[in-house]
């Protein structure tokens, strides 16, 4: 399975590759008309959580399947996700506190893929400025739980690590994932 995910583009990536993927991932910060584009060219499933820029309404009268704190399956692959990131001013709809990210996770049931737009606290985190250091939730679902793939966008700098069993991917503007 292909799975192509985009997170970031802010209006100004609408470079989309020119793949068939049989799931499409929206991780957040993308804008209204280029999220109407990516529905019309990719004729597939497209699951999405939203960015800390993007407004709530971003996925109304789309086919879009909105996962913000779901569990959906989708070609038989079952998938959480999680919009926003940490608040890091005055609390607004798509900004969380640490305590809501993990009422979330703590009894969720484990999942193929985890999607977000925020990414996991890591030792790095530290040097970032506050809305770009991530959720320790994400780590204890990551280390409990296990998934095959966290996939977050936020940062705009792609990278991947393995935390035991879990692939955790960065993406930035998009990655082709092959599942």
């Amino acid at each position: 399975m292909k799975i192509l995910a985009i997170s970031d583009t802010h209006d100004y990536y609408r470079n989309h590759p020119d793949i068939s993927p049989d799931l499409v991932l929206l991780l957040g910060d993308n804008e209204f008309d280029e999220i109407r584009e990516i529905e019309k060219k990719y004729n597939c499933p497209i699951v999405g959580v939203l960015g800390n820029h993007d407004r709530p309404n971003y996925y109304e009268n789309t086919n879009i399947i909105y996962a913000h704190q779901k569990i959906i399956t989708v070609n038989g692959i079952k998938i959480a996700g999680f919009n926003g990131s940490i608040a890091y001013k005055r609390k607004q709809s798509l900004l969380y506190f640490e305590e809501e990210v993990y009422e979330f996770v703590k009894d969720l049931e484990p999942v193929d893929i985890f999607i977000a737009h925020s990414n996991p606290w890591t030792e790095d985190s530290i040097n970032l400025d506050v809305e770009h250091r991530g959720f320790e939730a994400f780590n204890y679902y990551i280390n409990t739980k296990q998934p095959k793939y966290f996939i977050h966008g936020h940062l705009h700098k792609p990278s991947s690590y393995l935390v035991e069993n879990t692939n955790v991917i960065s993406v930035y503007p998009y990655k082709i994932i092959d599942y």
